[in-house]
């Protein structure tokens, strides 16, 4: 029964950090995504900016709940990592 039990464990590990990675992985290609367009000059207040930013907002909400759910609660570090602005952490949780 232990050895089940360990063997499950070890799979939903496995499958956590998988589900963390692939959800850091669209995180980075949203922000990159609005960083690229801010730099290319593109219009500040423009509908495709606004729908560059309300992802990045969505897709780093849905990474800080893949790291809660397998107990990673500080945060503090993701602005850094991900060159993350306070434009988008202001638009976490927003709904339109």
């Amino acid at each position: 029964m232990v050895d089940r039990f360990r063997a499950i464990t070890y799979v939903l590990k496995q499958e956590g950090a998988g589900s963390l990675g692939s959800a850091g992985r669209k995180l980075r290609t949203a922000v990159d995504m609005l960083h690229r367009f801010d730099q290319s000059g593109g219009e500040r207040h423009s509908a495709r900016r606004s729908e560059l930013l309300v992802n990045a907002a969505y897709l780093l909400s849905a990474y800080v709940i893949q790291r809660e759910a397998i107990g990673l609660r500080n945060h503090k570090d993701l602005t850094a990592e991900f060159d993350l602005t306070a434009e988008i952490w202001n638009r976490v949780g927003a709904v339109r």
